[in-house]
């Protein structure tokens, strides 16, 4: 409807219609202020270019699978700046592994995603507490993310090897766009199994309305959607210098990390009856191998 003939209505009308595109005035900034609440910034998406994963330098792998006993002592559990968000665990839940078998160790996440960065990290000082990681990646989180450009190291082709455990590792797409350039390049096949489960005990989020991830199952018996921690703690920072602080238990990123680490030993040791002893000690999350 044009100016001029919208100043042929009637007053009330011409109210009515200033009512309304008021409304729709204030909706717009309160989405806006939703916007800035929730990211920070004024924009909820970042668009920046990030590298392909590659090799993880043998010294980073070396300093996040060789964290200092003393680290674990000191930070524990509780004293992470962060809010951790602890595993759920399960009851009445058949174990993934058969009867006999090493409990199993599920991660499945997005090499695009920051919210994947916080878990890798926790999971990876973790594991290395019962076994050896190879074939670790080094990568970013990838573009149009709230925390575009997080570092971590990438399970994508990852090993590992432990007498206590057994792992899967899923990275089911990659942090780099399609030829097309419409969605993040698909990497590895969900398969059935893995899919079930992620059916099973994972939720929706409220805003896409698909399944959540990552997603870390401990042979379903405890279970975690979604990081630990916020990717805040770690953003900025080079996969080489978040390994390099994890032997600074005074470093924020070193908090957040070894506290979801000690937490997930804690777990971890439930899983194989206190093995090793090394580890799993009746302060198994604040004592290391």
């Amino acid at each position: 409807m044009s100016d001029q003939s919208s100043r042929h209505l009637p007053p009330a009308t011409r109210r009515t219609l200033l009512t309304w595109s008021t409304v729709a005035l204030v909706l717009i900034l309160v989405v806006v202020l939703i916007v800035v609440k929730f990211t920070g910034t004024t924009t909820t998406l970042t668009a920046v270019t990030v590298p392909a994963a590659v090799a993880a330098p043998a010294s980073v792998v070396k300093q996040a699978t060789h964290v200092p006993a003393a680290i674990f002592t000191e930070i524990g559990e509780t004293s992470s700046p962060a809010t951790l968000q602890p595993l759920h665990a399960l009851s009445h839940q058949s174990p993934i592994a058969g009867k006999g078998q090493k409990p199993e160790v599920v991660f499945i996440g997005d090499e695009f995603q920051s919210v994947s960065a916080p878990l890798r990290w926790a999971l990876v000082v973790a594991l290395s507490r019962f076994g050896t990681l190879s074939g670790l990646q080094s990568l970013q989180s990838g573009t149009q993310q709230v925390f575009p450009g997080t570092a971590s190291l990438g399970f994508a082709g990852a090993k590992y090897k432990s007498p206590y455990l057994r792992a899967v590792f899923i990275e089911r797409t990659s942090n780099q766009k399609n030829a097309a350039d419409t969605a993040f390049a698909p990497l590895t096949h969900v398969p059935g199994w893995a899919q079930t489960l992620l059916t099973h005990y994972d939720r929706p989020t409220a805003f896409t309305g698909v399944l959540e991830l990552p997603f870390l199952d401990l042979n379903n018996q405890f279970v975690q959607v979604g990081g630990p921690f916020s990717p805040a703690y770690i953003e900025g920072l080079t996969s080489g210098a978040i390994a390099r602080s994890l032997s600074d238990a005074t470093a924020p990123s070193t908090h957040a990390v070894i506290a979801a680490a000690n937490a997930l030993v804690a777990d971890l040791c439930v899983l194989t009856t206190d093995a090793p002893s090394g580890v799993c000690t009746p302060q198994a999350a604040t004592t290391s191998s």
